[in-house]
Parts: C-alpha cells; sequence; structure tokens
C-alpha cells in the first residue's frame, strides 16, 4: 500500500478522480456503458471542501490508482519507491555495507513507506516467518540510522556547529542553592539552545529578583547536545530526573520529547518547581503547556525562563538538599575533533597511529557504549564494571546518551581515570596522542561523542576504523546481565576479530 498526497494548491474540484474511480470498479469499466449499469457503480473517493479550498479523500487500496492518473492538474500523487537508495544513505554508509545490504534487499528508498510497512507487518495476523521479520528489523535500523540519526547529527552541527572538546561538569552537585536552577529534558537542541540564550540574556533580570543569576543544567541526552557545544553541566541521566527535583532547588524544568517520567509533576507538587511541557504530543497532567514552535521560539523561550525567575522568587530562603557529588572531564569528541587531534602525531594520515596501535595490540579494540539506564540494572553498576573491565584490557571507549552521563558522573571522561584504570598499552597511546595535542595529560580513556542521536558518530568513527582494518563484517546480538561475564564476551568477540585479520 501507496500514501497518495494531494496539492491543495492545484485541486479543483472538477470530481475527474471521482469519476474515474466509479468507471474503474464498474461492472464493464466502460466510461460510455457504465451510465446503464445497475446497481449503478459507486465511487471510492469524494471530494471534500476546506474553506477555500478542496480536497479528494482516497481509500488508497489500488495500485494502479485510476483517480491519480485522471486528475488533469496533477494535484493527486505518490511519492512512490523509485528504486534509488535514500541520499542520506548514499552519502553515510560505509561502502562495503552498503553493498551487503543491497544484495540483501535492505536498501531503502523512502523512509516513511517502511515505517507504514512495520506498522502492517507486526498487527495481528501478519508477518510470522522469523526471518523475515528480521530482515524487515535491518531494514529499519537503517531508516533509523540513516534517515534518523546520521541526518540529524548532519544537520544540528551545521545549525549550531561541530562540537569541540571541552571541560565539563556532572552530577548533582552542579546545582547552585542561589541561583535560578532550570533543567532541561530530552531530546530538542533547537528548545535547549533557545532556552540557553534567553538564560544568559535574562541573567540581570533574576539578580534582580535575589538570585545569583540563572545556572542551567541538563538532563538526559539534550544535556548531551548543551554540555558538547556550550559547557552546560550535566546534571542526570533519565533515571535521575527525580531525584533532581528531589532537591527542591529545581525551580523550571523544561520538557520536550522522550524519556519525560509522567510522575514528575506530582513530585514537583511538593516544591515549587515548575514543570514545563513544549511539543502538543507530549503533555503532562499537571505541567504547564509552552507550545515551542520555531516562527515564536524567542516569545516562548523568553517566557519559559521569566517563568523560572518567578518560581525562585518562591523557593528563595527554603531549605534544599543539593548533593556535593560533582565531578570533571572532557566532552565533546566529534569525529573531526578526534581526526583534527589525530593529526598533531600523523598529519597525513591521522587514523594509521591508531591502526598500528590496534595491529601491534595497544589498542585490543574499540566498543561503543550508548543507550538508557536500566532501572533493574543500575544497582548493580553495570555499565561501570563492564567498562572498567575492559579497559583494563586495553579496549578503547567511546560513549553517547545518557550512558554518557553514567561515565561522567563515574569518573570515566577525566585524564585521571586513564592512569587509574587502563592496561598498559592503551594508557602509553592515550599518554602520547595528549602530549602530542599538547593537553599536558592523556586523553581520557572514555570519548564522550554526543547524545542517543550522535549514535551515528560511533558509527562513523568505528566504521573508518574498520575499513581501514580489511574486511569485517557481520554483527550479532548478545545478552548478558553479568557485567563481568558481559565484558568478557564482548572480549571474545574482539579476539575472533583479530584472528580473524591476522593480528
Amino acid at each position: 500500500m501507496k500514501e497518495v498526497f494531494i496539492d491543495i494548491e492545484k485541486c479543483t474540484a472538477c470530481k475527474s478522480c471521482v469519476t474515474a474511480c466509479a468507471i474503474e470498479h464498474s461492472a464493464s469499466r466502460d466510461p460510455y456503458m457504465v451510465v446503464f449499469e445497475s446497481p449503478f457503480p459507486q465511487s471510492r473517493i469524494n471530494v471534500e471542501k476546506a474553506g477555500v479550498y478542496s480536497y479528494p479523500v482516497c481509500c488508497l487500496h489500488c495500485t494502479e490508482a485510476a483517480c491519480i492518473t485522471s486528475c488533469p492538474t496533477g494535484a493527486m500523487y505518490r511519492d512512490l519507491q523509485d528504486g534509488e537508495p535514500m541520499n542520506w544513505l548514499k552519502l553515510r554508509a560505509p561502502k562495503r555495507e552498503f553493498a551487503l545490504w543491497g544484495d540483501l534487499g535492505l536498501l531503502v528508498s523512502n523512509a516513511h513507506n517502511e515505517i507504514e510497512e512495520a506498522m502492517h507487518r507486526t498487527s495481528m495476523g501478519n508477518d510470522a516467518d522469523p526471518t523475515n521479520l528480521i530482515l524487515a528489523c535491518l531494514k529499519i535500523g537503517i531508516v533509523d540510522g540513516y534517515a534518523g540519526l546520521h541526518m540529524a547529527t548532519d544537520l544540528q552541527d551545521i545549525i549550531f556547529g561541530v562540537p569541540r572538546v571541552r571541560k565539563i561538569e556532572a552530577n548533582m552537585g552542579v546545582l547552585e542553592k542561589d541561583k535560578v536552577n532550570i533543567a532541561i529534558h530530552g531530546h530538542n537542541p533547537i528548545l535547549s539552545e533557545k532556552i540557553l540564550e534567553w538564560a544568559i540574556k535574562l541573567d540581570d533580570e533574576a539578580k534582580k529578583k535575589g538570585a545569583q543569576g540563572i545556572n542551567v543544567v541538563g538532563v538526559c541526552c539534550t544535556e548531551n547536545e548543551l554540555t558538547m557545544r556550550r559547557g552546560v553541566p550535566m546534571a542526570a541521566h533519565n533515571l535521575q530526573s527525580e531525584l533532581n527535583l528531589l532537591t527542591g532547588a529545581v525551580d523550571a524544568m523544561v520538557v520536550d520529547i522522550q524519556c519525560i517520567w509522567p510522575s514528575i509533576t506530582k513530585i514537583a507538587e511538593c516544591y515549587d518547581t515548575k514543570i514545563i511541557t513544549t511539543e502538543s504530543f507530549v503533555r503532562i497532567p499537571g505541567a504547564e503547556h509552552v507550545p515551542f514552535e520555531p516562527e515564536h521560539a524567542d516569545r516562548e523561550s523568553e517566557k519559559v525562563v521569566k517563568m523560572a525567575i518567578d518560581a525562585f522568587t518562591r523557593r528563595k530562603g527554603k531549605d534544599v538538599t543539593i548533593p556535593q557529588e560533582k565531578t570533571g572531564g572532557l566532552a565533546g569528541f566529534s569525529v573531526e575533533t578526534i581526526i583534527e587531534t589525530l593529526k598533531k602525531v600523523d598529519p597525513e594520515a591521522p587514523l594509521k597511529p591508531v591502526i598500528d596501535n590496534i595491529k601491534n595490540g595497544n589498542i585490543y579494540g574499540a566498543v561503543g557504549f550508548a543507550g538508557c539506564p536500566s532501572i533493574n540494572m543500575r544497582e548493580t553498576s553495570m555499565t561501570e564494571k563492564m567498562i572498567k573491565e575492559l579497559l583494563k584490557n586495553n579496549v578503547l571507549i567511546v560513549t553517547t546518551g545518557c550512558t554518557a552521563h553514567i561515565c561522567a558522573q563515574a569518573g570515566l571522561l577525566n585524564s585521571d581515570a586513564t592512569d587509574k584504570y587502563c592496561g598498559e598499552g592503551l594508557k602509553t597511546v592515550l599518554e602520547a596522542v595528549g602530549e602530542a595535542a599538547g593537553l599536558g595529560v592523556p586523553l581520557p580513556p572514555v570519548w564522550h561523542m554526543g547524545s542517543c542521536v550522535d549514535n551515528s558518530r560511533i558509527a562513523e568513527l568505528l566504521g573508518a576504523l574498520a575499513d581501514k582494518l580489511e574486511d569485517i563484517t557481520g554483527g550479532k546480538t548478545y545478552v548478558e546481565p553479568d557485567p563481568i561475564k558481559a565484558a568478557g564476551g564482548i572480549l571474545s568477540h574482539i579476539e575472533k576479530k583479530r584472528k580473524a585479520l591476522g593480528i
């Protein structure tokens, strides 16, 4: 089934589509004989009015739709899969994988069609073949990766700038009792950038109301965006968003989409915290809604920041409980920044030193850690334990999303962690690169590469390394709740890859 698009500017309400549909579904399918048929054939389409405009409402059932071909103005059309892969897929996919996906029939032309098909495929009574379902999952993964992650990261870098390495602070100790604390939570960098802009503009107004200024902190993935571009402190990953409110120090939490616990308004009721929703399809009972649209971004952002200042005046003088835990580190390891840093070691072939050290075993492998923390697994500190076990075995770690928050809070984004946790081989490499880059300290053993959307940065970096290391293909799913065993499984997989390369 393919969608039909309507250009209401072209529709003249001539109803040629209505007539063509009736003829197509008549017994004779003859425009001269159809008038003699009984019962008279019925059209599956009708034309509606919307103010000064008209538009046809059609059924979407026909593969070769007479209503479309009969339209004299071209007001009805289909965005068919034309067999050409999506532009971002052609632009960003590694050549080897692109060829493999083509052989498997996984290349995607129209992302929306694939999503629509997946919804139908997984409803009751449809696709039941395991292999076919796995292939469909892979195709949707390609849609997410290239019509979603890669495209979003590229566009965000164009709009807001490519991230650069900078010093950051993390954990709830970044909240400040005597400042207006605004926590930005979600995944929309346009919202968070504008809130930060207006927080800076209204800092003096906050001081007039008795605050020492405005302190913008981040929660979840929108925080990673602000951290790596603006140095905004990382207050919490998504499982800690409620804990932030329990400090009593958060004056406003501004949310957009995804990972927003609906319980936050109940907790906020106990304090003077404003919960502000901004998306029309993400509303929470008890929250104040301020619709955020790019056309009115400045007006609405100013309003939100002023609401936070007003909330501070009600909180001022009340007890707050801010944990003192706070860690430092480096964030903003975009692929461009990594390449620039490595050029200081080898200007002609920046990846060569890394490749050479992979070959000689100083770097045993590289692993990306991405995703959301599990409420069932956090008490085991699984992420931290796995990473430390891998570092001990000379595996370089790159990270995004809420996992990056966990790494920051554990001190793994700090240069001190290199000496504390790394095997001798990896430590030697990070010390040498840090020295060549003029840092005076080793690079940290875990590289912060951004939000969950920025998983594409991990794919690009590790893909570039793999591409230089001859032909490595294939992937697998591995489930292991024990962190040490999980790390062991990853190391075993790396060992197989190294043997396949003869290194």
